[in-house]
């Protein structure tokens, strides 16, 4: 124990020692790689997920930018304050005999949270520059960063801070980027766990609120709680895994964001989009949870969110309709997708239904029933079509998680077009 306690492992207040990591596979921890990959971060990921405040950001960037310069800097002093010692034989240890050292490893984070979160924001925004076309799965984009963000947070793990939550959301973020929603769940409900804890002396508070929220703590505390929500529901849509039981028992509880206080930070349409994205996730936990919705027009402009006390109208740029060319902006393309697929899973059930009774596809059907399935088939292929105005360029935001899920339904479309009726009419 005592030696584990020196070696920085178990019990002990020292970081360990960030040996396992090859030189070749040692994050790069320049200023310059800094600055590129936050700005990614920023543009491509917080975008879509504004669970951080931009100068909160910021402040994590000098914050961790300092003690690499404090660490670089100490090293130095150290480095020529030995020149005036006796020189004494020189022992070449394993790793400097393997060729494994490189004086590029001398800049190490601290072993803080601070230092874990910002890490894994390194490893979205590397994941968000990779443009390759071949495939990555043994060593994918950010993963040297990532693994020492998870190598800081291993002493600290069950944590149950606001920023504790936040990493766990971030790290969820990047395995659901590249297809690993088994990986990316365990870490929403880590994140969930986390919140939960933490709000567990506010929660009725917040439940029971009236008034839009004023906190900027408690506005970021819903945002990672609907984040979580948005990320979940992610999951479920592709893979078939249980439900956590925090988020789906406070959210028809919880309150909305206030998009004012987010305004402050983001852009307006930033605020919007997110808003309203989080609103047709809603909508369609409660399509599948069997919850009575009143019809939703698909050619309404606006999207609205009423209960007794407030109704919020949602920014009414996000004004589209179904007929209108697939947009080339991805902010747009993920809101209108989610649009068609709140309506096309209300008639999932028929259409499944249909296509599961293999004995009657041929029998003539009512004209009625015709229409009804031509919109829902048509309601799937617009929401496919959402996708079609985006460059390559723009392809990032749980790319796998859309392509997959789009694969089903056009799956669903080229069944049902077993049944000549509907095939005609669509």
């Amino acid at each position: 124990m005592l030696r584990l306690s020196r070696l920085g492992g178990y019990g002990s207040l020292e970081p360990g020692s960030d040996h396992y990591l090859d030189s070749a596979e040692y994050p790069d921890l320049s200023r310059d790689t800094i600055t590129k990959l936050v700005c990614c971060f920023e543009h491509e990921i917080l975008k879509m997920h504004p669970i951080i405040m931009p100068c909160d950001l910021n402040s994590m960037a000098e914050t961790f930018g300092q003690h690499l310069a404090g660490v670089e800097a100490r090293d130095s002093g150290m480095a020529d304050a030995g020149k005036w010692k006796r020189k004494r034989p020189h022992r070449t240890s394993a790793m400097e005999h393997s060729g494994q050292y490189d004086q590029s490893n001398k800049k190490r984070p601290s072993h803080t949270l601070n230092s874990a979160m910002f890490l894994v924001i390194l490893a979205l925004g590397k994941l968000c520059l990779h443009r390759a076309k071949n495939s990555t799965i043994h060593q994918p984009p950010g993963i040297e960063y990532i693994s020492l963000a998870f190598h800081i947070l291993t002493p600290i793990r069950g944590g149950w801070s606001l920023q504790y939550s936040q990493t766990s959301i971030l790290a969820a973020i990047y395995y659901g980027q590249l297809g690993r929603f088994i990986d990316s769940q365990l870490h929403v409900l880590d994140a969930e766990r986390a919140l939960q804890v933490h709000t567990r002396c506010s929660l009725d508070r917040l439940v029971n609120n009236v008034t839009p929220i004023g906190n900027t703590q408690d506005n970021s505390v819903l945002l990672a709680f609907w984040t979580c929500f948005q990320l979940e529901r992610d999951v479920i849509e592709v893979v078939n895994l249980p439900l956590s039981t925090f988020v789906y028992r406070y959210k028809d509880a919880m309150p909305w964001p206030n998009v004012a206080l987010l305004a402050e930070h983001f852009p307006p349409s930033v605020a919007h989009h997110f808003l309203g994205h989080l609103h047709l996730q809603k909508r369609l936990s409660d399509v599948y949870s069997g919850t009575t919705l009143s019809p939703v027009d698909f050619r309404c402009r606006m999207f609205w969110e009423e209960d007794e006390n407030r109704k919020i109208l949602l920014d009414t740029n996000l004004k589209f309709e179904v007929e209108d060319p697939p947009p080339n902006d991805l902010m747009e393309a993920r809101l209108r997708a989610k649009f068609l697929s709140v309506q096309a899973a209300m008639f999932r059930p028929l259409i499944k239904t249909v296509l599961s009774d293999k004995t009657q596809l041929d029998q003539a059907v009512g004209a009625e029933l015709t229409v009804t399935l031509q919109r829902g088939i048509s309601f799937i292929i617009k929401g496919i079509e959402a996708f079609h105005g985006l460059s390559d360029e723009n392809l990032l935001g749980n790319i796998f998680a859309i392509a997959h899920s789009r694969d089903l339904s056009k799956f669903k479309s080229w069944e049902s077009h077993r049944w000549e009726k509907v095939a005609m009419s669509v």
